[in-house]
Formats: structure tokens, C-alpha cells, sequence
């Protein structure tokens, strides 16, 4: 390693290194201000490889003062004697960088501590966009002082082609493409443009366009080509040669067939073995069948899937921004990170749930309107009862992870208690009723005082010197334990009634909490192996039908499980909610799939799995792959079956080498006319 040699300002420098050519891969880093692409970085660090250094258009021996000579970009090739030069273009040696990494958000660091003099340093990858980027920094001291900061970075290039096709094309589509050559050299440039050809699409006419732009200016290069193949996320690319300059850049394109898209899923909660039947129709178009296999090491495991998922969920109100945050909440506090605890999910995955805990937090701040309560839409909005209750609990989920404004909490609480009615319930009259909705009170009574006693729960296991302010809550509870325990026999749905006895378990009202199991047993209904309940009515957050026998099922089950009881209920109402997951890690709603993972939360027990599980999957009766799972594994085990399916029927069978318990979800899919 040769290091510390002083170079000057318009002198070269000469040390004579001579590089050779490795017999293995070996990498050099050259640190140097970067004439190419201008930012505002101090330095680039380009990593050059030995393949590289035996195509560096340099006559001779390479030794370090001719390196020193190299600018990037293109170095035209000389002709040889007696031969024109008539088409300079197709003689140039190019090596432009691929442009390929074009993010909305170049970096979003939402914790950064600082030395002792105020400076941090961060390191990230920088964008291949030809932008200006805004960055703003926001930073507090100890003692509670704030500091605002903003700063423009821009990162340009004199040359450069711009590519941007659809995102999405349809089988046969066919289109004319403009890819733009942008030139603000001092001279004018005959370029020659050609996109890469690939097999996902044919050209309509050629892959070479010869354009002559001006200094300051800008042309199309127009493209022809056809979608020939399905695919997803292929790439395309176009590269730009001039004279003195080049560019290249790629983008993402998938081809989706011409037909109606089919998705089937299938869950099973297991031990020791399993298996899936995947059967494919005969008008299945041909190379749209396709099948994944998921395999989740532990409940866990569903959280984090799901967190991906409800970003494609819309969270546009209040209640879908709390539940879109939720799982990133549930990750922390089961990684139970600190000192002498050992790393239960991955640092990256760490971070990721902490920006997002903190984006979700500070976008729910916005929803709080101007009496105290949390309203769906914010602004002017009126607050709803479920809701506020719902954020109090996210608020003080949240506030053992990150700092949360006490006095948002205070005036959360203040008002649904000031909400509270004389007998101990909550419930409003809307103008078009005649009648108040007796239902509709006991639902929003029972998730209410749900809340209420799960708070009073967890402030108990706080230590004193941090435990949260009563607040009136205390009381506020034991006004709607009254009322609901006068009214138990007109609680007849399983949501309310569930809400109720685990209201009754955390505020230490044992008696009453076994008494509404009991009654919950007799209610469950069975079929194809699995025990859910039916809701008939609307649940406090309006969900009903499909989704509300989900959240029935998901709190019943929450109810034996805190009460360690009905085991067997337990196990086959797993394999309802499991049954009941879509393809994107979610169940149907944001609501849902909160009961859902609250469920799956409460059934994780330390130590299932002593050691290391071996799970084998096999098609047709053939292996094909095989994978480990550790006891800490929290991601789940992602399977491409593509290319190991027959057109028809197929078995996929999971053999587990112990009795630990395992899930797994297939998710086929294929396309008809």
C-alpha cells in the first residue's frame, strides 16, 4: 500500500508504481476529487479492478504517472497511419459509469449523536440522479435546545441521457420510446445512442440512433421496441457516445401478461410435516404460472412481513397511520435490545423499524384536533371515542422506545374521560338515528375500557420513578366495568364480549374475565380444522363480515391465551387466522391486522426452539431445497418455486426435523384470458 505521497495543484506527480495483473480479483481505491459527476462531497472513491487496468486505453507499460493522465469518460482511439478518420463516433473508447440507483429519498437518518464538539459524520451512497437535492437537519441538545439547519447539494454532469419508461407494460404492447441526450459541454456532439438489447422485448426499428446535439441543447433518440415476454423488474439500459464524453443508465420495467391475474394462498400452522396441494388450470396462459413459498420461524416472523405489507395499504386517516406504524413497534420491543440481551432481529431491520416508529408517530400528531382527541381526518374533524383510545395506547407503546409529548397524551386522555357518560359508557347519537345504537355502545364501551386496563396494567410494571399519571383513568375504568357488568347478558357478539374479559383479566377482575371465556367457548364455530367466530354486528372501528370475524376470532383468542386456557381452541383458531392472510403479509384492514399480530404476540414463548430445525421441501415427491432455522431466526424463509412447477398439479411437501412448530404460506399465481 502506498500512501501519504503530496500532490499539488497543476503539477503531475510522478511515482512509479507498476501495476500488474492479478491472478485472483483484487480491488484498488483511488480517492480523488471527481471531474465527471460534480458534488458536494470532498471525495469519490472509485474501485478499480485488474480487468479494468488491462482495458485503460493507455500505450505502454501503466505506471501511476500515466494513470495520473486518465480523465473519465470517453479517450478517442487514434487512427492509424494512412487510415481517415471518418466516423470518430464508432471509434471512441468508452467506460461510462451505469447510472442505476435513482431513490425518492436519498437518506433519512431520524437518530445521529454527535462528539462532544457537535459534529457527526454519516456515510451514505449517493444517488445517480442528476438533481439538486434539499437536506435538512434538526438537532437538540440536552439541555432542550433546537437547532434547524438546510443545505443544497447538487450533483451534476455536463453530459448525460435521461431514460424513463413505463413502469408497467402489458404483454404485446408496443412503443416509441424518447430517451433525451442532454449536452452542456462548450461544443457540439454527434452522439450515438444504443439501448441494450434483452429478451423481454424485441426492437421495432434497430437499437442504434445516431443524434448531433449542440452545446447547450438538448435531442431525442426515439426507441421502437415490443413487450415480448413477461417479467418483473427487468432492465433496460441506453448508453450515450460522443466524442469527449458518455453516459449510461438503466431502469426497471415489468411486462405483465395480457390476461386476468388468478392469486390463490394457503396457510398451515404445523409440526413435523406438511403439505400443499398447487394446481393450475389448463387455460392458464403459458409462463404465467408461478408459486412462493413462505416459511415463518416464528410468529414474529409475521410481524415483520407485515410491515412491508401495510405500506401498500393506504394510511391516509388517523386510525390507518396508527396501525401502519404498529408492527414496526411490535419488532423493538420483541428485539428487547440492551445491555447483556442478546440481538433477537438484525441491526438494519432495527433501524428500519425505528425511522418508521418515528415517522408514524410524528405523522399522528396531525390528527389530533384542537379539544384533545384524535379525530380520522384531523383539522376540523370531531374526535371518535375508539380512535383516541386507540392512539393512547400506540402513545404509550411508543413512549418506551421514543420520546413522546406528554402533553399530548394528557389532553388525549383529559377528553375521553370528559367524554365518559354518567352510567359509564361512551356512545353518541349521529343525526340521521332516531334511537341511539345499543351495540354500537358496547362495542365502543368494551374497546375503551380494554384500553383504559391495559394501561393501568402496564403503568403497574413500570418502575416508579417513571411511571405515566393517572389521569383520572383509573376511575374512568371502574365507571365502565360497572356498566358493563350490569349489562353482560345484552353483550351477546364475541368482539365486545372478548373486549370485555380482557378489560376484566388486566384490571384483576379474574372471576368475571373466566366467567366470559367460559361463555366464549360455547360460541366458537368449527370447519375444515379450524374454530373462528362469527360477528354479526359492526366492531368499533366499523369492520364487519370477513374482516370482523377476523378480529373476533384474533381477541377470543387472546382471551385463552392470557388466561391459559382452551389450548385446543387456541391452536385450531391459529389456523383460521393463519388461513385468512393475504399475499401481501396482511389480513384485509389495518384494524385487523393489529388484532391479528396482538394475537400472535401473546402466544410467543420463550425457548420453542432449543436448536437448530432442518426443513426439507420437496415437489412431487423430489427435493429441492433445504434450510435451516436457528431459535432466533426472526425473517421469514422466502422460496422461488418458478421452474420447478408442472403446468397441472403439484405437491410441496415440508418435512421438519422435530416437532417445533412451524408456518408456511403458499402464494400461486397465474393468468387466464
Amino acid at each position: 500500500m502506498v500512501e501519504n505521497v503530496t500532490v499539488k495543484a497543476g503539477i503531475t506527480t510522478t511515482l512509479d508504481v507498476t501495476l500488474e495483473v492479478g491472478t485472483v480479483s483484487a480491488v484498488v481505491t483511488v480517492t480523488s476529487s471527481a471531474a465527471a459527476v460534480n458534488q458536494t462531497s470532498d471525495a469519490t472513491g472509485t474501485n478499480i479492478t485488474t480487468m479494468q487496468i488491462t482495458q485503460l486505453p493507455i500505450q505502454g507499460s501503466r505506471s501511476a504517472s500515466q494513470l495520473v493522465t486518465l480523465q473519465p469518460g470517453v479517450t478517442a482511439a487514434k487512427a492509424k497511419a494512412g487510415e481517415a478518420d471518418e466516423n470518430a463516433t464508432d471509434q471512441q473508447t468508452s467506460t461510462p459509469r451505469l447510472r442505476e440507483y435513482f431513490p425518492e429519498t436519498l437518506l433519512w437518518q431520524p437518530q445521529i449523536v454527535t462528539d462532544a464538539n457537535g459534529r457527526a459524520e454519516v456515510k451514505f451512497r449517493m444517488a445517480d440522479n442528476i438533481t439538486t437535492w434539499k437536506m435538512y437537519t434538526i438537532a437538540s441538545t440536552k439541555d432542550g435546545k433546537v437547532g434547524f439547519g438546510e443545505k443544497e447539494v447538487t450533483a451534476f454532469q455536463s453530459f448525460f441521457v435521461d431514460l424513463d419508461p413505463p413502469k408497467f407494460l402489458t404483454l404485446g404492447d408496443e412503443i416509441f420510446l424518447p430517451t433525451q441526450v442532454r449536452n452542456y459541454t462548450e461544443k457540439k456532439q454527434t452522439v450515438k445512442v444504443t439501448m441494450a438489447p434483452a429478451d423481454w422485448f424485441s426492437f421495432l426499428d434497430g437499437d442504434s440512433k445516431q443524434v448531433a446535439v449542440g452545446s447547450g441543447d438538448s435531442e431525442n433518440a426515439v426507441f421502437g421496441f415490443k413487450a415480448a415476454t413477461p417479467v418483473k423488474e427487468a432492465r433496460q439500459r441506453v448508453t450515450a457516445t460522443a466524442e469527449t464524453d458518455s453516459d449510461a443508465i438503466e431502469r426497471p420495467v415489468t411486462v405483465r401478461p395480457d390476461g386476468r391475474e388468478i392469486v390463490g394462498t394457503e396457510s398451515r400452522y404445523f409440526t413435523g410435516s406438511e403439505k400443499f396441494d398447487v394446481n393450475f388450470p389448463e387455460n392458464a396462459l403459458p409462463n404465467t404460472r408461478s408459486a412462493e413459498l413462505k416459511i415463518y420461524p416464528n410468529l414474529m416472523a409475521h410481524v415483520a412481513e407485515s410491515v412491508e405489507g401495510l405500506l401498500r395499504r393506504p394510511y391516509g386517516c388517523g386510525e390507518q397511520t396508527i396501525s401502519s406504524t404498529y408492527p414496526n413497534l411490535m419488532i423493538l420491543k420483541f428485539a428487547g435490545t440492551g445491555e447483556g440481551k442478546p440481538r433477537r432481529i438484525s441491526e438494519a431491520v432495527e433501524r428500519k423499524a425505528r425511522r418508521f416508529l418515528q415517522s408514524g408517530y410524528e405523522r399522528l400528531l396531525g390528527y389530533q384536533v384542537a379539544d384533545g382527541g384524535f379525530s380520522y381526518w384531523g383539522g376540523k374533524d370531531s374526535a371518535d371515542f375508539a380512535l383516541t383510545a386507540y392512539a393512547l395506547r400506540f402513545l404509550a407503546d411508543a413512549s418506551r422506545i421514543i420520546a413522546v409529548d406528554p402533553d399530548v397524551v394528557k389532553r388525549a386522555e383529559e377528553w375521553l374521560i370528559r367524554q365518559q357518560r354518567a352510567d359509564g359508557s361512551w356512545n353518541k347519537k349521529y343525526a340521521w338515528e332516531t334511537i341511539e345504537d345499543e351495540k354500537r355502545a358496547m362495542s365502543t364501551t368494551t374497546y375503551v375500557a380494554r384500553v383504559l386496563a391495559k394501561l393501568k396494567a402496564s403503568a403497574a410494571t413500570s418502575p416508579a420513578n417513571d411511571r405515566p399519571a393517572d389521569n383520572g383513568k383509573s376511575d374512568s375504568l371502574t365507571k365502565a366495568l360497572v356498566y358493563l357488568k350490569t349489562r353482560t347478558r345484552s353483550i351477546d357478539d364475541p368482539y365486545s364480549r372478548s373486549l370485555l374479559g380482557l378489560a376484566a383479566a388486566d384490571a384483576g377482575e379474574d372471576v368475571l374475565a373466566r366467567a366470559v371465556a367460559d361463555k366464549l367457548a360455547t360460541l366458537a364455530k368449527e370447519g375444515a380444522g379450524a374454530v373462528y367466530w362469527n360477528l354479526e354486528s359492526n366492531t368499533a372501528f366499523n369492520g364487519w363480515g370477513t374482516t370482523g370475524r377476523i378480529e373476533a376470532t384474533a381477541l377470543a383468542t387472546q382471551l385463552f391465551i392470557k388466561l391459559n386456557t382452551n389450548s385446543e381452541l387456541v391452536s385450531k383458531a391459529m389456523i383460521f387466522l393463519l388461513k385468512n392472510k393475504d399475499r401481501y403479509g396482511v389480513w384485509y384492514s389495518t384494524q385487523t391486522t393489529i388484532n391479528v399480530l396482538d394475537t400472535f404476540i401473546a402466544s410467543i414463548s420463550a425457548g420453542d426452539r432449543q436448536g437448530v430445525q432442518q426443513v426439507q421441501i420437496l415437489i412431487n415427491g423430489q427435493p429441492i431445497s433445504s434450510v435451516e432455522i436457528a431459535p432466533d431466526k426472526l425473517d421469514q424463509i422466502v422460496i422461488d418455486l418458478n421452474g420447478k412447477l408442472t403446468a397441472a398439479k403439484n405437491a410441496i411437501e415440508l418435512r421438519s426435523s422435530d416437532r417445533s412448530p412451524l408456518m408456511a404460506q403458499i402464494v400461486s399465481n397465474h393468468y387466464i384470458d
